[in-house]
């Protein structure tokens, strides 16, 4: 096939298009992966913020617990002396009652583990 002098102008052109569109092309696909690496980690730095917040509250809310327990006298004696004329079970739901409705703590429950 022989080109002539009219369709040379035309071939360059069209080339030049096609070397610019894959060029472009290249371009807009490495951005849309930057893009998208850029936009998992601000979601991995989000949801890291949140669970330290979660687990803050969840410390907060048992060291709450652990205080409202510690400072009932009678329950430490009874504890340390493993006397069991105390109902620590009606005491325990008296104590969670107590919680459930004074503070943000809805579901306490409270369990005693000896080693026994």
């Amino acid at each position: 096939m022989q080109l002539s002098k009219n369709n040379f102008p035309i071939l360059i052109l069209f080339i030049t298009a096609i070397i610019a569109i894959l060029i472009v092309s290249r371009y807009v696909d490495d951005k849309i992966v930057d893009l998208k690496k850029q936009q998992y980690k601000l979601e991995s730095i989000h949801l890291k913020k949140r669970l330290d917040n979660l687990i803050k509250a969840k410390k907060k809310a048992s060291m709450a617990i652990a205080v409202s327990l510690s400072e009932d006298s009678s329950l430490k004696k009874a504890l340390k002396n493993k006397d069991t004329s105390v109902d620590l079970s009606n005491h325990f739901k008296q104590l969670s009652s107590n919680l459930r409705q004074h503070t943000d703590y809805k579901n306490v429950w409270i369990q005693v583990v000896n080693s026994e």
